[in-house]
């Protein structure tokens, strides 16, 4: 006899969890039901939906480096003589001042400020944001598709699972009739 694989396992349980819940409740669910209802709650549409939904938000991200970019930043610093007593700036394409070179250490403490504001517009990209915008929407289609196809697989798991607990419950049905003929002779 063939050793039931792990789908087998697997539907089994499905089976025995919706036919204890249905069985419990004392509610059926219809086919269209139990398909809008797996849609809902499956683990791995909601994560492909979320994932579909980030492409969607990186191709408005893409598509708003059209638009002139302004930095404005105000700092203030405090450190020894001997380090840079300027600003110090973790932004794109800004050049921090720096202290002067001194001879001897000088260990008294220094207070530095800065204020910029730079404003940066690529004017010419030769093509490399639309391209950009042109991958992103792509990007958002494949994963469009990825979610529809998830979708389409767990609906056909979700019929079969439907398909085969009506098939268990007919042939119970059918055992219990036998049962009670053969009580009766």
């Amino acid at each position: 006899m063939k050793k039931p694989d792990r789908k087998a396992k697997l539907l089994l349980c499905v089976f025995l969890v919706v036919g204890t819940a249905v069985s419990a409740i004392g509610q059926t669910l219809d086919l269209l039901q139990s398909l809008e209802m797996a849609k809902e709650n499956y683990p791995m549409i909601k994560a492909k939906k979320a994932a579909y939904e980030a492409t969607l938000e990186e191709v408005n991200a893409v598509r708003s480096r059209y638009i002139p970019r302004l930095t404005l930043q105000h700092q203030y610093t405090f450190s020894t003589g001997n380090n840079v007593e300027g600003g110090f700036f973790p932004n794109e394409g800004t050049i921090s001042p720096s202290g002067g070179i001194h001879p001897g250490n000088i260990n008294k403490g220094a207070f530095g400020s800065f204020t910029s504001a730079i404003l940066e517009w690529n004017i010419y990209d030769f093509g490399r944001l639309s391209g950009n915008v042109k991958a992103a929407v792509a990007d958002a289609e494949v994963s469009r598709l990825g979610l529809e196809n998830e979708l389409f697989q767990h609906q056909v798991r979700v019929v079969d699972a439907y398909l085969l607990l009506l098939v268990a419950h007919k042939l119970t049905e059918i055992q219990e009739k036998n049962i009670e003929r053969a009580k009766k002779l």
